[in-house]
């Protein structure tokens, strides 16, 4: 059981790796190294690779989550002169705007965040922001291909409970395994 855990986490940290690779090298030449919106990816990657079939990890939610807190991150710290104002107002109105579109996204909060803080040209969503957004859908579909090609034996995951497809008998028996 517990090999079967290494592997599974070996093949994350895999894509994960490529995911966050492929992101720094189609934007590196647009917009240089940054750092902060790294770290808003890697958030997006760590969460598909651990869940691709889960409710945040659907690529409606990835796409739209992502573009329309980074275009109301930008707006706010374009039109409200207090930085820590255009942060909170930016990221509470992300937030809002997400759950009314049924895109909750966790690593779009970041991105509200991340893009409030700084000034940044709407030219910015297109690279980084869609591209990187696009490589995260794509490597959703690799992680999922990943665990229903390589992983079909009955290796019960944690993103497995709470959505009916494994009893919390079954689960239990498995974490004393581990031990």
């Amino acid at each position: 059981m517990l090999l079967k855990r290494l592997k599974y986490s070996l093949l994350r940290l895999f894509l994960v790796t490529i995911s966050l690779s492929l992101i720094a090298l189609v934007n590196i030449p647009f917009v240089g190294i940054d750092l902060w919106l790294i770290g808003c990816f890697g958030a997006a990657a760590v969460l598909i690779s651990v869940d691709p079939t889960g409710y945040m990890s659907r690529p409606k939610a990835i796409i739209l989550g992502m573009l329309i807190s980074s275009v109301i991150g930008i707006a706010s710290a374009h039109f409200i002169p207090n930085p820590v104002l255009a942060i909170i107002i930016g990221c509470g109105v992300a937030m809002a705007i997400m759950v009314i579109f049924d895109t909750e996204y966790p690593p779009g909060g970041a991105a509200a965040l991340i893009t409030a803080s700084s000034v940044h040209d709407f030219n910015y969503l297109l690279a980084p922001i869609a591209t990187g957004t696009a490589i995260i859908v794509v490597m959703r579909y690799v992680s999922l291909y990943v665990k229903n090609r390589w992983l079909k034996d009955d290796t019960i995951l944690y993103s497995d409970i709470g959505t009916g497809n494994v009893s919390v008998e079954h689960f239990a028996a498995n974490i004393v395994d581990l031990f």
